[in-house]
């Protein structure tokens, strides 16, 4: 197509939509997330700046489907006829109360009208009733109030199928009133066409080219697709027919053992049964050199031997501890002090700490470490009126 049709303003929000469609595609954020890639927002503005260049790639099912569009706009309606002047109760609820009549108005309002009424006149009858029993209005207002209840209800009914009937009416009309079904239905695969070709034939290789390119792993070297067309991603089978797996093992240095690593056994070689009647494992125990242990490793015990009761009464444990070297200590350890010892009382009456502190070497200093002041001192306010703080700042460096 030479010139190909510009994207017309109505259809531009189905290509905005269809651009944050192709924005989202996988292969398009991969390549958003390269190194040096533009921004989203700038790609988008960018796919919307050139949307006619973009639409030229599916210019054909473009121009297809705007004409079908035009030609289902241009088409005329078909003449009325077959319907009378005034149309009748069964039309207006097959029409769905005639398109704008008093009808749907009156099938709204009808049912509470007559339900409030019929509300008003058994609550004022039932009152009468109970005041006047014999009364004649009483037995006329609740009557009435059961009329105007019952037509409440035939007038909510009515409405009910007028609804029912627009509805079937309204399902089974495949295109509004004055559209060819064939041709609406030929508009909406075309659309559908468009759609398709803008996304894969317009958008997708225009976002793909204003970004770096993304390493493709079709373009790994050695593997090849069946068809011969191009590289295969495929995994080898390892569970194919014909697969044998690496021989990682190799006889010994002498050839005693075979390509899986193990010693070949003799001709007619049977296994040890270790599981069958009469079978006695090894002894891996035996009596020591002395011939003095069991074959348990344990000292045989001389006959009628008791081991002595720990817990029993009068038992006492053994002695571990000893006086010192020279004999200083108790049995406890403990240094043993002079009969009539009393220790000292440090919370009694008249207790003095000892003193640690003392005057400084020139005697400057008082008891507490402290140098003593003149009588009379006072010290200086820094609070007073009249004080300015020292001046610990200098003059600016000369030049």
């Amino acid at each position: 197509m030479t010139n190909p049709p510009p994207l017309l303003a109505e259809d531009r929000p189905e290509y905005e939509r269809l651009l944050t469609e192709a924005l989202r595609d996988r292969t398009v954020l991969t390549a958003l997330r390269a190194p040096g890639a533009l921004a989203t927002a700038e790609l988008r503005l960018r796919a919307l700046r050139d949307a006619d260049r973009v639409n030229a790639a599916a210019a054909t099912e473009y121009a297809h489907y705007t004409r079908l569009r035009e030609a289902l706009h241009s088409t005329p309606p078909p003449p009325p006829g077959g319907e009378p002047a005034n149309p009748g109760l069964l039309t207006q609820l097959r029409t769905g109360g005639g398109g704008g009549g008093p009808f749907p108005v009156l099938t709204v309002l009808t049912p509470i009208l007559a339900w409030a009424a019929a509300l008003f006149l058994l609550l004022i009858g039932y009152l009468l009733r109970a005041a006047e029993p014999g009364l004649a209005l009483a037995g006329s207002l609740v009557t009435a109030g059961w009329v105007a209840l019952a037509a409440g209800v035939a007038a909510m009914a009515i409405g009910i199928i007028g609804l029912l009937l627009t509805a079937l009416r309204d399902g089974a009309a495949a295109a509004p009133a004055g559209t060819d079904p064939e041709l609406a239905a030929e508009l909406g695969d075309a659309h559908g066409e468009w759609r398709t070709a803008l996304r894969e034939r317009g958008l997708l290789p225009y976002l793909l080219d204003a970004l770096p390119p993304v390493p493709d792993p079709a373009t790994r070297p050695g593997v090849s697709r069946p068809d011969g067309t191009g590289p295969d991603f495929s995994s080898p089978d390892f569970t194919g027919p014909g697969y044998s797996s690496p021989s990682f093992t190799s006889p010994g240095a002498e050839g005693l053992t075979d390509r899986e690593g193990r010693v070949p056994r003799p001709a007619g070689f049977t296994p040890p049964d270790f599981t069958g009647p009469g079978y006695t494992p090894p002894d891996f125990t035996g009596p020591d050199a002395e011939e003095l242990t069991d074959r348990e490793g344990r000292v045989p015990r001389p006959a009628g031997f008791t081991p002595p009761n720990f817990t029993g009464p009068g038992y006492t444990p053994p002695d571990f501890t000893s006086p010192g070297a020279e004999g200083l200590t108790d049995r406890e350890g403990r240094v043993p002090r002079p009969a009539g010892f009393t220790p000292p009382d440090f919370t009694g009456p008249g207790y003095t700490p000892p003193d640690f502190t003392s005057p400084g070497a020139e005697g400057l200093t008082d008891r507490e470490g402290r140098v003593p002041r003149p009588a009379g001192f006072t010290p200086p306010d820094f609070t007073g009126p009249g004080y300015t703080p020292p001046d610990f700042t200098g003059p600016d460096e000369v030049r």
